[in-house]
């Protein structure tokens, strides 16, 4: 005989034995059934939460409203075109030192789960080759501005700030315009 532990609330204290043929008594298989639909209701009800726990993270990451102003990266061009673009070429198309924009750059990105936190890191601690971190941190920010700009990524009314939680939530990755 095989013990089988009921979940259901009302069948608490009662366990149901299966028969010596491993059959439950016919008197017992509507209980089973009420058993499986509660389980079943649950699993889906559980599931179904934490899609939505997702759904609520991942819109989280997102900013419908820009995550940088234009006067952000108008800035951040500037600093760029006087810093950077001597290795990175005028558009971020790279030069003697690697592309910084376009859909391969911004797949293996993806890839390497690279994020604006990591860039901003990475900006003000060795670059520019020739003087790592000589730079402000609004010069980095702006820069790092621009780079979102120009690789997609929307402007908006918030200033990009050196908070790591939100650079670490703007993932490096295409981003899909609408009127595509």
């Amino acid at each position: 005989m095989r013990k089988v532990n009921c979940m259901c609330s009302a069948n608490k204290d009662e366990d149901h034995t299966n028969g010596a043929d491993g059959r439950r008594p016919e008197s017992r298989r509507g209980e089973r059934g009420r058993c499986r639909s509660r389980m079943n209701r649950l699993s889906w009800s559980v599931a179904y939460l934490l899609l939505m726990l997702m759904v609520v993270a991942r819109a989280g990451t997102e900013s419908t409203h820009g995550y940088f102003t234009s006067a952000q990266s108008t800035a951040g061009k500037d600093v760029f075109d006087k810093t950077c673009a001597i290795c990175h070429g005028d558009h971020l198309q790279g030069g003697p030192g690697p592309a910084l924009a376009g859909e391969q750059f911004l797949s293996v990105s993806q890839f390497q789960n690279i994020d604006a936190g990591y860039l901003f890191r990475f900006m003000s601690t060795h670059m520019p080759l020739n003087a790592p971190g000589s730079l402000s941190k609004t010069q980095y920010l702006d820069i790092l501005a621009y780079f979102l700009e120009v690789n997609g990524y929307p402007s908006g009314s918030r200033e990009l700030t050196p908070d790591n939680d939100e650079l670490n939530s703007i993932k490096i990755e295409p981003q899909h315009k609408p009127d595509q």
